[in-house]
């Protein structure tokens, strides 16, 4: 699994950890993922452009984007992002939890996950990310 955490450290430019992830373009999709929150949680955001994983700025820009953080601890959880020209919807386990509308447009379709630590402090704990997966519809 990959660890995605915060740890300090006055060599960083950012100390926010994350990961970023290209899958081809799609106006309709879904995005899959298997974590599992053992610190503060992660942001997930879904673009149509590259951000830098640790990039802090994404989340501002970003057409998608879901916090997923107030979760049960320590227990791995299927996330699942649906989405289509004008709204995203996301599931955990199955269950709806949060839909909301693209926050910009994407005219030619979304193909970066990118995901980053809540953490605002150190979070050795982080979230593990054990599998993603995406398919358009």
């Amino acid at each position: 699994a990959l660890l995605i955490a915060r740890v300090h450290d006055e060599r960083l430019m950012f100390e926010k950890q994350g990961a970023v992830w290209n899958f081809p373009a799609a106006k309709r999709g879904h995005v899959d993922i298997r974590l599992r929150v053992r610190g503060a949680g992660v942001r997930v955001c879904l673009t149509d452009r590259w951000y830098n994983a640790c990039d802090e700025t994404v989340g501002d820009f970003a057409p998608v984007r879901f916090d997923i953080g107030d979760v049960e601890r320590d227990r791995w959880i299927d996330a699942r992002i649906d989405y289509d020209e004008t709204t995203a919807r996301l599931s955990l386990n199955g269950a709806p939890v949060a839909e909301a509308p693209l926050r910009c447009p994407a005219p030619y379709g979304l193909c970066y996950v990118h995901i980053q630590t809540l953490a605002e402090e150190e979070d050795f704990a982080g979230t593990l990310i054990k599998a993603l997966s995406m398919a358009a519809d």
